[in-house]
C-alpha cells in the first residue's frame, strides 16, 4: 500500500522503427529503476519489453484474356501489386503466353518495387489473382474444286484425280489438307463420271482451326472419235464381172478397225450407179458416219471389120 508510482524514478528508453524489424529488447533492466521515497527500500523486477514489425503479405494480379487462334502467341502484361500500404508502389508484368488452343495462367516475372522496400513484405500466394489466357478454335472454310476432264477417245489413258484448295483465310496452308486422292482412269470412252470426292474425305492437320471443307467434285469424260467411211469410186466397161467394193475410212486410232459392208445400187446396163457403205452408226469408241461413193459402168467399144469376098468374072456378088 506504500507503492506510488509517481515516486518511481527512471529514464524512458524506447525501440522505434517504420520497416519490419524482428522482436527486439526495449533494454529496461532492474538497475534503471530507483525509487525517490528513501524511507522505503524498494527491489525492483524488470519484464523487458520488445519492438516487432512483421512483414506485411502482398499478392499479385494478373489480367485475363481470350482470342481466336491465329498462329501468333496471346499475352497480356497488365499486372499489379495488391495489399501494399497506401501511397507505396511496386509494380510487375505478367508473363504468361499461349499460342495453341486452350488455357493457361498468365503467369508473372519479378516484382519491381518502387517506394515500397522488399524487405517489409512477403508475398502470399493466398492473395494472389492469377489471370487466365485462353486461346479458342480459329474458323475457316476452304473450298475444294476437283478437276474435269473432257477429251475425245484418242487411244491415250486419261485419268481425273487432282484437286484445287483455296480460302480466303489468312491461316490456310495447303500442307495441312489431308486426303486420300480418288480417281477415275480410262483409255476407252466413259461417259460422264464422278471421282467420288466428299466433303468427308478432307479433314485440317492443324487442330486449332474448325474447317468446313466445300467440295465440288471433278469427273472424266471421254467421248467417242467421228470415223467416216467414205465408198470408193469405182466402174468397169459395160460386160464386165463387178470389180470388189471398197471404202476409205478416215479417223480411226492407230490399228483400231471397225466393221462396214459396202453394196451398189443393181444394174448392169451403161451408166452410173450409187455405191453405199453401212454399218452401225457407234462402234466401241467410235461414231461412225457413211459416204456415198459411184460406180460408172463404161459403153463397150465394138469393131465391125468387112469380110474379105471375091468372085468369077461375070457372076453375081456374093452376099
Amino acid at each position: 500500500p506504500l507503492f506510488d508510482e509517481d515516486d518511481v524514478v527512471y529514464t524512458p528508453k524506447s525501440k522505434t522503427s517504420t520497416d519490419v524489424i524482428a522482436k527486439t529488447a526495449i533494454g529496461y533492466a532492474a538497475g534503471d529503476f530507483s525509487y525517490a521515497n528513501t524511507n522505503i527500500d524498494v527491489t525492483f523486477t524488470v519484464t523487458d519489453g520488445s519492438l516487432e514489425i512483421s512483414p506485411k503479405p502482398y499478392g499479385i494480379t494478373t489480367a485475363s484474356d481470350t482470342k481466336a487462334y491465329d498462329g501468333t502467341a496471346l499475352a497480356n502484361a497488365t499486372a499489379s501489386v495488391t495489399g501494399l500500404v497506401a501511397g507505396e508502389t511496386a509494380t510487375v508484368s505478367a508473363t504468361g503466353t499461349i499460342t495453341n488452343v486452350g488455357t493457361a495462367d498468365n503467369t508473372y516475372g519479378e516484382v519491381s518495387w518502387g517506394t515500397a522496400k522488399s524487405t517489409n513484405y512477403v508475398h502470399s500466394g493466398e492473395l494472389d489473382a492469377i489471370g487466365t489466357l485462353t486461346v479458342e478454335n480459329a474458323t475457316m472454310t476452304v473450298t475444294v474444286t476437283a478437276e474435269n476432264v473432257s477429251k475425245t477417245y484418242d487411244g491415250t489413258e486419261y485419268t481425273a484425280t487432282k484437286v484445287e484448295f483455296s480460302s480466303e483465310s489468312p491461316l490456310f496452308k495447303e500442307s495441312d489438307v489431308v486426303y486420300t486422292p480418288k480417281k477415275v482412269t480410262s483409255t476407252d470412252v466413259i461417259a460422264k463420271t464422278a471421282i467420288g470426292y466428299t466433303d468427308d474425305d478432307f479433314s485440317y492437320a492443324n487442330t486449332n482451326i474448325g474447317v468446313t471443307f466445300t467440295v465440288t467434285d471433278g469427273s472424266l469424260e471421254i467421248s467417242p472419235r467421228a470415223v467416216t467411211v467414205t465408198a470408193d469410186d469405182l466402174g468397169k466397161t459395160y460386160g464386165e464381172t463387178d470389180p470388189t467394193l471398197t471404202a476409205t475410212v478416215t479417223g480411226l486410232v492407230g490399228a483400231d478397225e471397225i466393221t462396214y459392208t459396202v453394196t451398189r445400187a443393181s444394174g448392169d446396163n451403161v451408166g452410173t450407179y450409187t455405191i453405199t457403205p453401212s454399218g452401225d452408226a457407234e462402234q466401241g469408241n467410235y461414231t461412225v458416219s457413211y459416204e456415198t461413193g459411184t460406180f460408172t459402168i463404161a459403153k463397150k467399144a465394138v469393131t465391125v471389120t468387112a469380110d474379105d469376098l471375091g468372085k468369077t468374072y461375070g457372076e453375081t456378088d456374093p452376099t
